[in-house]
């Protein structure tokens, strides 16, 4: 059933009282989801940006990413317009089982993540961003039920709108600056590497920050694994969240929502 709870946390996403990750983890645990993420797809370059993922190891998204998210089958069936838009769909109802484990995208991704079952849907925001959700789950947990999908597409009408809002608001209204000076004496962060994680906070995509700081997106990835390296954190998904514990812990909120994992 839907729960009322989860979605006022979800509308607190654009005031910065919470964050995509806590929210995807609560769907994925009502829904028994193995795992759940959360992106936004660039339809002219085909990129995409991760929102909210459950595993926090950044190799494994961005081998996603990088390879598996293409030779998706329901990727191929999403952009071929052989999907409803705008809900949420049971995935071994258009691709059979006996067609899935025929693939590669099954023999070395499905198989090594331990899923059986998926559920997902691209949703149009309207900041005209193309959202898709997925919530794979293991064997024992069973396919998606009607009635689960019905719950989800009422959250997936809510988290559209709640990300319009997100955009639509300031970044600074909601919320004063973490203490950037304080995190770079702490960890013994770098001039350099201290401007990124506060506009990476700001921007919530490692590219835009890129772009925003004149660097090239090589040298600031390599410039994100030293400051992950100093604050004992795996991913850019941890380090947002350690940004947030601090604030949390000083009486300030985060600036922004922890967004992205591949920029």
């Amino acid at each position: 059933m839907v729960s009322l709870d989860l979605i006022g946390q979800i509308y607190d996403v654009p005031l910065g009282r919470s964050n995509w990750d806590d929210v995807i983890e609560r769907i994925r645990r009502q829904f028994g989801a193995e795992q759940s993420l959360m992106f936004a797809i660039d339809e002219r370059s085909g990129g995409v940006e991760m929102l909210s993922i459950s595993n926090p190891e950044e190799s494994l998204w961005q081998e996603y990413v990088d390879y598996y998210h293409a030779s998706c089958p329901w990727t191929e069936l999403f952009e071929a317009g052989n999907l409803p838009k705008n809900s949420f769909v049971a995935g071994d109802r258009y691709v059979p089982y006996k067609e899935l484990v025929k693939t590669e995208y099954f023999q070395d991704w499905w198989v090594k993540n331990g899923v059986y079952y998926t559920s997902g849907g691209r949703f149009r925001c309207q900041d005209g961003r193309l959202i898709q959700l997925n919530l794979p789950r293991p064997k024992g947990a069973g396919s998606y039920e009607d009635t689960e999908l019905a719950v989800l597409n009422q959250y997936a009408a809510h988290i559209v709108r709640a990300l319009a809002l997100q955009a639509a608001i300031p970044m600074h209204a909601h919320a004063p600056q973490p203490d950037y000076d304080s995190l770079a004496v702490g960890y013994g962060l770098t001039p350099a590497e201290a401007k990124l994680v506060e506009v990476l906070v700001d921007t919530g995509s490692l590219k835009r920050s890129a772009d925003r700081l004149h660097r090239s997106y090589h040298t600031v990835r390599s410039q994100l694994r030293s400051v992950l390296q100093k604050t004992d954190t795996n991913s850019q998904v941890q380090l947002m969240r350690l940004i947030h514990q601090r604030s949390a812990t000083a009486g300030q909120r985060p600036q922004a929502a922890i967004r992205s994992v591949t920029g």
